[in-house]
Order: structure tokens, then C-alpha cells, then sequence
């Protein structure tokens, strides 16, 4: 495997502009987004907790990250997140997933005998962590496209044991084998 030809995390958001004035930088712009993001992936919700994650495994992530030479306090991170552009965000983390080689492309893709190109999509459950509808969890089932990785549309249910009643709903009335009958997020 070519190292070279895939990216990381930190490449992925060094593309992000930064919106700081030049003035007492002390971290580079991803650098301080990949400790979010390794924070919020370790299940940190808040910047406090993030802050206080960064402390147990320091060791580690100066070894990762060779240009962190000191942790960034709570108020860098709360800063960083007041003028971060969710928009631009989202955009290069979905960069991220794009496919980077031939096969990946046509991972996902089925061509018939009669020459009907089909994309394989899937139906998942989960349970939103965090979330609840009057002090109830909230549970979603998603119909979700392989190729892509798009939620096409999904629907929220009352009981998790109630999600395989849901599938024929999130199906009814749609043509799944034309691209162009897909219908947006919901």
C-alpha cells in the first residue's frame, strides 16, 4: 500500500481557513481541530471535558502529533469552537470519505445482465446518545447508500423493537434502482 496516496485527519482540515488573526498563534489551525476531533471521538462532549482528556494521554498525543509541543488550555479550545465554520467543516470532512482509489469507486455498484446499474444501500437502528424526546431515548431508522455513505432518508421510532416497522415505510413508494428517484435527508 502507497502511504502517499491517502490522507489524514490532520491533512483532511489543514484546508480549512483559519479564521484567527496572525496575532499570538500558538497552535496551527488543524492542529487544534484534530485535538477536538480525538476528543469528541473519545467521547468528550464538552470543552472542558476535551481539555481534561488532553491531560491523561499527553505522552501520546505528542507522539502522534510531533508539532504539539505543549496542551492547549480550555479557553483555546472554546475559542476555536466559537469560530469554527460548521459549514466549511462538514464539507472537508466529507472530502474525507470520497473514494481514493479504483476500487473503492466501484465498491457499492452492481451491473445486471441487462445492463441496470443498482447501488446497494442498507436500513440501520440506532439510538441517538444524548438525545431525548421527553425524557425518552430517541431511536432512528435510517436507509442508508453504500457508494456514498448519504443518508437517503430516515424516520424516528418510538420503541428501538419497533424499528423493523419502520422499513416499509422508509421504502414505500420509491423507485431504489434509478438514481434519480433518490429523495433528500429528512
Amino acid at each position: 500500500m502507497d502511504q502517499a496516496q491517502y490522507s489524514t485527519l490532520m491533512d483532511g482540515l489543514a484546508v480549512l481557513p483559519d479564521p484567527r488573526k496572525p496575532r499570538g498563534k500558538r497552535f496551527s489551525w488543524p492542529l487544534l481541530l484534530t485535538l477536538l476531533a480525538a476528543g469528541l471521538a473519545s467521547g468528550q462532549q464538552t470543552a472542558h471535558a476535551i481539555a481534561h482528556w488532553m491531560t491523561l494521554p499527553a505522552a501520546a498525543l505528542r507522539a502522534a502529533l510531533p508539532n504539539l509541543t505543549r496542551l492547549p488550555s480550555e479557553a483555546t479550545l472554546r475559542r476555536t469552537l466559537r469560530q469554527l465554520d460548521v459549514g466549511l467543516l462538514e464539507a472537508a470532512l466529507a472530502r474525507l470519505s470520497d473514494p481514493q482509489t479504483i476500487e473503492e469507486t466501484a465498491r457499492g455498484e452492481v451491473l445486471t445482465p441487462c445492463g441496470t446499474l443498482l447501488q446497494a444501500q442498507t436500513v440501520d437502528g440506532k439510538t441517538l446518545r444524548g438525545a431525548t424526546a421527553c425524557g425518552a431515548p430517541t431511536h432512528l431508522v435510517s436507509l442508508v447508500q453504500h457508494k456514498s455513505g448519504v443518508t437517503i432518508v430516515q424516520q424516528a421510532v418510538a420503541h428501538k423493537r419497533s424499528e423493523l416497522a419502520a422499513v416499509p415505510a422508509l421504502l414505500k413508494g420509491r423507485d431504489l434502482t434509478t438514481p434519480s428517484s433518490l429523495w433528500t435527508r429528512s
